[in-house]
């Protein structure tokens, strides 16, 4: 099955892809963005990039997913990683101050495409990963 971003912003000049969660399970999630997008939009090239997510998945490797795209297969990662990531970004001057709320606004509007507008649903979805961010 080839899955379609739901939406793509813009961060620091470049296009992230943004997805439903990959996880089929009907429990209400945050969209998840595409690792390799979001790296290329903090300015690392692709040794970079592979360098990094081969550390990630091997410390982490349970909150990644690889889809099946119109653009070929994507690794996808949900909120929380990219909070980390660009948070990581910055504190490192590999980007601006900006990047973490450039990432906010996409991600934002990303979720508008998903079925979380009631309060219950945003609530369910902001503790979906919470075992997993304790580890991270």
């Amino acid at each position: 099955m080839t899955t379609k971003p739901i939406y793509t912003g813009t961060i620091n000049g470049r296009s992230v892809r943004f997805f439903e969660t990959p996880l089929n399970d009907g429990k209400p999630d945050f969209a998840w963005h595409s690792t390799d997008d979001l790296m290329k939009a903090a300015n690392l090239d692709p040794a970079m990039i592979d360098h990094f997510m081969r550390w990630s998945k091997a410390d982490h490797g349970d909150v990644f997913r690889t889809i099946a795209t119109p653009d070929g297969l994507v690794t996808v990662a949900p909120h929380f990683v990219a909070q980390g990531f660009t948070d990581a970004m910055v504190a490192v001057g590999r980007v601006p101050a900006s990047f973490p709320n450039e990432y906010h606004t996409a991600v934002v509007s990303a979720d508008d495409a998903l079925p979380l507008k009631d309060i219950d649903g945003i609530i369910a979805a902001f503790h979906r990963h919470g075992d997993t961010q304790k580890g991270a």
